[in-house]
């Protein structure tokens, strides 16, 4: 997994990612995040992880604040019956889907990409599938 914290790796991996379609999201990401940030909080508010093969929910789970395996709304765990990710949204595009997760009052957030490619987690692709909603168009 490539984790990022800041706005200079988050723009590495706008710059350098194969897929153009990532890097367009995640600079409307950067954006609206700017909206955000102010005096008051200066503190970057937007964290991205980009699943790459060989990556598992478990291996996941601990980077996303715990947020993959269990819903802490609901108090279920996934596998369980009702258990639904506890993230904003869940959006498919053509090739990837992310899971936006809203953090905290002030708006931090964790951006979640899921490559659709070979050697990605089953179990994480059947999640994502499951819940997803078509994308709407990236802003310019």
């Amino acid at each position: 997994m490539r984790i990022y914290r800041d706005a200079e790796s988050i723009a590495h991996e706008i710059e350098s990612s194969r897929d153009p379609l990532i890097s367009k999201l995640l600079a409307a990401r950067v954006h609206q995040g700017l909206e955000y940030q102010d005096e008051d909080n200066p503190e970057w508010l937007l964290s991205v992880i980009v699943v790459e093969p060989g990556d598992t929910l478990a291996d996941l789970n601990p980077e996303a604040n715990g947020e993959l395996l269990a819903n802490a709304w609901s108090g279920t765990k996934y596998f369980e019956p009702n258990y639904r990710p506890p993230c904003e949204t869940l959006e498919e595009y053509p090739s990837f889907y992310e899971l936006l997760f809203v953090l905290s009052d002030w708006g931090n957030g964790l951006s979640l990409i899921v490559p659709k490619e070979e050697g990605i987690d089953p179990d994480l692709l059947t999640m994502c599938k499951r819940w997803a909603t078509p994308a709407e168009e990236i802003p310019e």
